[in-house]
């Protein structure tokens, strides 16, 4: 009996204390870095906050892991943001934005491999249609040139 309370206690322990531990304060970093990447930086609105190197940027990425520690959830830091700069701030469009965005790509791909297609159908008819000719053999040795 006592083999088995000291074979399971330390799993216990360990899991009891896997539990207990906060998720929030292990990944705070991995919080802040997340809404660093879905956060345009606002001076040039071409990088994410998080690899942008401008010092509204660096700014930015104080005030995220501040909140983060602060307990806010991410889309109240994100609403923050929408709120001050649009929603243009935003790396990815929310709503009828994003789906506009992936309709006309997927749009524009679909009719690139329609004309692809299209295309390739119209040169094999092409080549079908006229057959390659031979070169004239029916020249004379004196005919040719040397």
């Amino acid at each position: 009996m006592f083999r088995l309370i000291s074979r399971v206690s330390p799993v216990l322990i360990l899991t009891v204390a896997g539990i207990s531990a906060t998720p929030t304060d292990a990944d705070s970093p991995d919080r802040a870095a997340r809404i660093e990447d879905q956060l345009l930086a606002p001076c040039c609105y071409a990088e994410s906050v998080r690899v942008h190197r401008s010092e509204l940027a660096a700014q930015m990425r104080i005030e995220i892991r501040r909140a983060v520690g602060a307990g806010l959830s991410d889309q109240k830091i994100l609403d923050a943001y929408v709120a001050r700069y649009g929603l243009r701030i935003l790396r990815e469009p929310v709503g009828a934005r994003r789906a506009w965005l992936y309709a006309v790509v997927l749009t524009a791909l679909a009719g690139g491999f329609l004309t692809m297609v299209l295309a390739i159908r119209k040169s094999r008819k092409r080549s079908q249609a006229e057959p390659a000719t031979a070169p004239d053999v029916s020249t004379r040795p004196e005919e040719i040139l040397w």
